[in-house]
């Protein structure tokens, strides 16, 4: 069971810092196993001979981060954020989440030049994990830091009395509202949706597909104010393939994400029906790309 939650920012493209390891310059995430960690990096033998998974991330942390690094377990939570200034905190966004799935036991500086171009960040870690939208502000909204808090490129770790506080009460229940949960998540599926004034979106539990969880009231006042449910990206109708079971289905984007705008409000006007196949390709990459952009990609 997941006892942390650890957080860090990371650094900008062409810096050693770079997260490169876990998404590649188009923003796409990386999926390594155990070959290709051999064959891209050297990466040790006994890692990968009891590599756990087959579709993994690779991060490492500078030898002063070892204090959090030595309280590492599998099934820890890694956040990591895009930059983040301390005069535009409403832009920070966090665009990834994964559990541990090892811990490499020694300070490996031969392996952080490898794969970063730089000894810096000999203290290693393979992650599961996936993209997210997850702003800044949400977190620290979340869990109970004062306005203006800012990370200054540290590796950070949750404490436990802010968790508890938190609308998650545990490290598992945050892991499954990221979509990190030990099963599967059913597309669609949504965690409870706690009584709220207006509409507050994504201040307490995340989706599995957006990694945010939206507003039910928004997104049905927006649903209700539709002409026909075509997906406006690529024109499918649920409809018109599936029947009476695809009547009035259809999924809501959110044309500028919530992670990328800091803000806590919308309104239906900030929507766009997408089909579920253009809503996951959207998201596909970090940033999240525009709908015209996919729209040129599905038209070519």
């Amino acid at each position: 069971m997941a006892q942390n939650i650890f957080y860090q920012q990371a650094g900008r493209r062409g810096e050693a810092d770079f997260p490169k390891s876990i998404v590649d310059e188009q923003g796409t995430l990386r999926r390594f196993n155990a070959d290709s960690l051999l064959a891209e990096f050297d990466f040790p033998a006994d890692v990968t001979s009891t590599l756990p998974r087959d579709d993994v991330q690779v991060w490492g942390v500078p030898s002063g981060a070892r204090s959090y690094f030595q309280k590492m377990r599998p099934g820890d939570v890694f956040l990591l954020i895009g930059q983040l200034s301390k005069h535009a905190l409403e832009y920070g966004q966090f665009f990834y989440a994964g559990r541990i799935v090892h811990v490499v036991e020694r300070e490996n500086f031969a392996l952080s030049e490898r794969i970063w171009g730089d000894q810096g960040f000999p203290l290693i870690f393979l992650l599961e994990g996936r993209l997210i939208d997850y702003s800044w502000l949400e977190f620290t909204s979340d869990f109970g830091f004062k306005p203006g808090f800012y990370l200054a490129g540290q590796t950070m770790r949750i404490a436990p009395e802010r968790v508890h506080a938190s609308p998650y009460k545990t490290v598992e229940a945050f892991a499954a509202a990221l979509g990190l949960g030990d099963l599967p998540v059913e597309p669609g599926s949504v965690a409870p949706e706690p009584d709220r004034r207006g509409f507050a979106e994504g201040s307490r539990t995340l989706r599995e597909h957006l990694r945010l969880e939206r507003s039910t009231a928004l997104v049905g006042q927006f649903k209700a104010g539709l002409d026909d449910f075509c997906c406006a990206i690529c024109g499918f109708d649920f409809e018109a393939t599936f029947g009476e079971l695809g009547r009035g289905f259809i999924e809501a984007h959110h044309v500028e994400p919530l992670g990328e705008t800091g803000a806590s409000f919308r309104h239906v006007e900030d929507l766009l029906p997408v089909c579920s196949n253009c809503h996951r390709m959207l998201h596909r990459r970090w940033p999240a790309l525009r709908p015209d952009e996919l729209r040129a990609i599905v038209k070519t």
